[in-house]
């Protein structure tokens, strides 16, 4: 979990941001809220599968066409993409209008390893 105000990463039992103090509000702990990270079928290409973080932890490997939905909270969260050649980060905002963020991702063959393009993130 992440500070609304400031982005601190906090533990979930935190009452107080320990980086600028906001209060957690315990009424945003939304059980419903998802993010959805798709990675898209291509018919010829890669077989490396890309693991995938959210706020730190792996939530699944994904292969080609694979999807994984992970339930969250309302704030802020940091996706993560394990390539061989550097990770791809991608921060979400999730407010009370959302009930899920997608984020579509394909893998790109570089000069030396293969790495991830995110290429759309949507709120819905």
């Amino acid at each position: 979990m992440f500070c609304t105000n400031c982005g601190n990463k906090m533990k979930k039992d935190d009452s107080f941001c320990t980086e600028c103090g906001t209060k957690v509000n315990q009424n945003t702990e939304v059980k419903n809220v998802k993010i959805r990270v798709i990675r898209e079928k291509k018919a010829m290409g890669f077989a490396i599968p890309f693991p995938v973080y959210i706020d730190g932890e792996k939530v699944g490997t994904l292969s080609n066409g694979a999807m994984v939905e992970v339930d969250t909270t309302l704030g802020h969260h940091l996706v993560e993409f394990v390539c061989a050649d550097g990770n791809i980060k991608q921060d979400v905002d999730i407010n009370k209008n959302h009930e899920c963020v997608e984020i579509k991702f394909r893998a790109c063959m570089g000069l030396v390893a293969a790495s991830v393009k995110i290429t759309s993130v949507e709120y819905k």
